[in-house]
C-alpha cells in the first residue's frame, strides 16, 4: 500500500502540496529579508504566471507531449523520495517545520508592512489636517515610538501654540498625551530599538530615528505650568529608572537631561553638570540635550557674576550651532527660543522694542553687569561669523530644526520613505 494504489497517490499529493507551500513562504521571506532582492521581480510569481498562461497558448498535442514526458519522471522522483514510511514521515516533518518557521516570518513581515502603511497614513493625515491631528499623533507614536516624524510634528505644535500665547492649552495637551496608557506602554516597551526591530531597518539614517525615552522625558516638564514642578519631578524619576537600561552613550545623554531638569527646579547640580559636559564632547555636542545643558551652565555663571565662564559657555554653544546648521546627523526637537542664548540675540536685535519678563530680566542684567553687556556685544553680536544669529529672519536658529529645512512637509515625506525594514 505504500508503493502503489490510492494511499501512495495521496502521499504524492501531500508531499507536492507541502513542498509548494514551503517554496512560496520561504521565497517570500527570503525576498523581503535579504537586501537587494526586494527590487528583483519575484521569480516564483513569474513562474506561477507562466504556468497559468503557457497551457492556454500551447496546442493540445504539444501539452500532451510535454505532460507525458514530465509526469512519469516526476512521479518516479517523488515516490523514490517517499517510498519508505520512515523516510516519508521524516521528510514531511522537516517540511512541516520549515512551513511553520516561514509562516511565522511571513506573519511578522505582513504585520510590519501594516505598521508602516498605518504609520504613514496617520502622519499624512496630520500633514493635511493640522487642527485635528492630536489623536493621529498619539496613535503614530504608539505604533513606532522610534520614528522621528510624530515627535517632529508634536514639536511644531508646541512652537506654534507657545508662539500664539496658548501655553496653557499646550500644557494641558502634553498632560493628556504623556498620561495616556497607550503612550506609557509604548515608552515602557521601547528600552531598545530591537523591540521594534521588525519595523526598523538594520541600518537607518540617524535623522529618521530618535530615542523615545529621552524625548518622552524631555516632553514631560512641558506639562508643568509656571511655578509647577510635578511633571519635572516625574521626568527625573523616570530618567533615574531607565538609566541602567540604556547603552553608555544614551545614558550620558539621559544624565545631562536629568541634571538640567534638576537645576530647573532649584537643585544645585552645577558641578555634576560641568563634569558631564566635559565627557565625550565630540560625540554629544550636536544634541539638543548637550546644548541645553551648556546654556543652563552659562545662565548659572551669569547669576554668579562669572562673566568669563558665561562667555566661554556661550561661545562653545555658538560654535556648536554654527556646525549644526549644516549637519545631517541630528534634528533639533525643541524650539530654539528655549535657549537663553537665543533670547539674548533676540533682545540685542530688538532691544528698543522688547518688553515682557525676559526683556526686563536682560535689561536688569545689563545694568548690574555692564562688563558682560560690553563683551557680549564685542565677542558675539559684532562678530561676522555669528552675524546670522542676530538676523531678523532667524534662519540660523531654524536650520536643522523642525521649523527649518528639516521640518517642512517635503522632508517629513522623505523621512517616511526611509528606515523601514519591510
Amino acid at each position: 500500500m505504500t508503493n502503489s494504489g490510492k494511499p501512495a497517490r495521496h502521499r504524492d499529493y501531500y508531499f507536492i502540496a507541502l513542498l509548494a507551500v514551503d517554496g512560496l513562504l520561504v521565497g517570500f521571506v527570503v525576498k523581503e529579508t535579504i537586501p537587494g532582492l526586494k527590487e528583483i521581480p519575484w521569480i516564483g510569481v513569474a513562474a506561477a504566471v507562466a504556468a497559468a498562461v503557457l497551457p492556454s497558448v500551447l496546442s493540445q498535442k504539444v501539452r500532451e507531449i510535454i505532460w507525458s514526458f514530465i509526469r512519469p519522471r516526476l512521479v518516479s522522483l517523488v515516490r523514490n523520495i517517499i517510498n519508505q514510511d520512515t523516510r516519508y514521515y521524516l521528510i514531511m516533518t522537516f517540511l512541516f517545520i520549515i512551513m511553520i518557521a516561514s509562516l511565522y516570518g511571513t506573519i511578522l513581515i505582513v504585520r510590519c508592512m501594516y505598521v508602516r502603511l498605518e504609520y504613514k497614513s496617520l502622519i499624512y493625515n496630520c500633514l493635511t489636517s493640522e487642527g485635528t491631528c492630536e489623536e493621529n499623533l498619539r496613535r503614530a507614536f504608539v505604533l513606532n515610538p522610534w520614528r522621528i516624524e510624530a515627535p517632529l510634528l508634536i514639536a511644531r505644535k508646541e512652537y506654534l501654540m507657545t508662539a500664539s500665547h496658548q501655553d496653557g492649552e499646550f500644557h494641558k495637551w502634553v498632560k493628556t498625551f504623556c498620561s495616556h496608557p497607550d503612550v506609557k506602554k509604548a515608552v515602557d516597551n521601547a528600552y531598545g530599538w530591537n523591540t521594534y526591530h521588525c519595523c526598523i531597518a538594520p541600518i537607518s539614517l540617524p535623522a529618521v530615528l530618535q530615542n523615545p525615552l529621552l524625548w518622552y522625558a524631555s516632553l514631560l516638564p512641558e506639562a508643568d505650568a509656571l511655578h509647577e514642578t510635578a511633571y519635572k519631578e516625574s521626568s527625573i524619576a523616570f530618567l533615574q529608572t531607565v538609566l541602567g537600561k540604556l547603552d553608555t552613550e544614551t545614558a550620558a545623554e539621559a544624565t545631562l537631561l536629568k541634571l538640567k531638569i534638576e537645576m530647573d527646579i532649584g537643585r544645585n547640580r552645577v558641578i555634576q553638570l560641568e563634569e558631564e559636559t566635559k565627557r565625550a564632547y565630540s560625540t554629544r555636542a550636536g544634541s539638543h540635550y548637550y546644548q541645553e545643558a551648556m546654556d543652563t551652565l552659562a545662565q548659572v555663571c551669569l547669576l554668579n557674576h562669572q562673566v568669563d565662564e558665561a562667555l566661554k559657555h556661550f561661545g562653545e554653544l555658538l560654535e556648536i550651532r554654527v556646525t549644526a546648521r549644516t549637519s545631517a546627523d541630528q534634528v533639533w526637537l525643541r524650539r530654539p527660543n528655549k535657549l537663553f542664548l537665543y533670547q539674548l540675540f533676540h533682545f540685542y536685535r530688538n532691544s528698543s522694542h522688547e518688553t515682557g519678563e525676559m526683556a526686563n530680566y536682560i535689561k536688569a542684567m545689563q545694568i548690574e553687569q555692564p562688563e558682560f553687556d560690553v563683551r557680549f556685544r564685542r565677542e558675539f553680536i559684532e562678530v561676522s561669523r555669528f552675524a546670522a544669529f542676530g538676523a531678523a529672519s532667524n534662519d540660523a536658529w531654524l536650520d536643522n530644526t523642525f521649523l527649518g529645512n528639516e521640518g517642512n512637509r517635503e522632508n517629513i515625506e522623505k523621512y517616511l520613505q526611509k528606515g523601514w525594514r519591510f
